[in-house]
């Protein structure tokens, strides 16, 4: 999940906020399936992802979907 985080970084620095959307919401996925095998509610990684989807969303325009997402992170 971690490289994923990093990935979603690297493309939002370069521009690519779609990319960085994608791989931000495909870490999500992951996190949740491995939160919910482990019996744990949103864990710090999972929150971290869903600030950095915030932040991608806002560049998108998308700020409905983005305060959601940072709302998910606090």
């Amino acid at each position: 999940i971690d490289i994923n985080t990093h990935l979603a970084i690297i493309e939002y620095d370069l521009g690519n906020f779609e990319k960085a959307k994608r791989i931000c919401e495909e870490a999500l996925r992951i996190q949740a399936d491995l939160d919910q095998r482990n019996g744990t509610l949103l864990g710090s990684a999972a929150a971290r992802l869903h600030n950095h989807l915030g932040l991608v969303l806002s560049e998108l325009g998308d700020y409905q979907d983005a305060i959601q997402h940072y709302q998910l992170a606090i």
